[in-house]
């Protein structure tokens, strides 16, 4: 339900914005989104801050169990690691060449940052 509601949020917003007499596009298509599902205000804003969620993650937000966004939530993230770990042979996977290589080659190519990569002790965790 969420998904949908978001998809007609950004269509009806990108035809909304070329309205001049509308002041707050964003608003004003939420709550129009929102009481087409049935629902309130607080699901209108709900609306606009998945819509951020899903831009940078490209996911929708794990809400019910309050459980916080890992790289591994990103599909193309776990498909790297899976043929990383596929390529190399038995014995050869060692933490430091596998960090390396998420850090300098997979997060770079998937367009994320430098200060995205995983620290030493986030590895003695796992």
């Amino acid at each position: 339900m969420v998904l949908t509601a978001i998809t007609n949020f950004v269509n009806l917003r990108a035809k909304l914005r070329a309205n001049q007499r509308c002041s707050s596009p964003a608003l004003t298509v939420s709550l129009i989104a929102a009481r087409h599902l049935g629902k309130g205000p607080y699901f209108a804003r709900q609306i606009r801050k998945f819509e951020v969620h899903v831009l940078k993650h490209h996911a929708l937000p794990d809400t019910k169990s309050g459980k916080a966004w890992c790289l591994l939530d990103n599909e193309m993230v776990l498909q790297g690691v899976c043929k990383y770990l596929a390529a190399a042979r038995l014995g050869e996977v060692m933490l430091g060449l596998f960090q390396c290589h998420l850090t300098q080659v997979l997060f770079l190519s998937l367009g994320l940052s430098d200060t995205t990569a995983i620290s030493e002790l986030m590895w003695r965790w796992w």
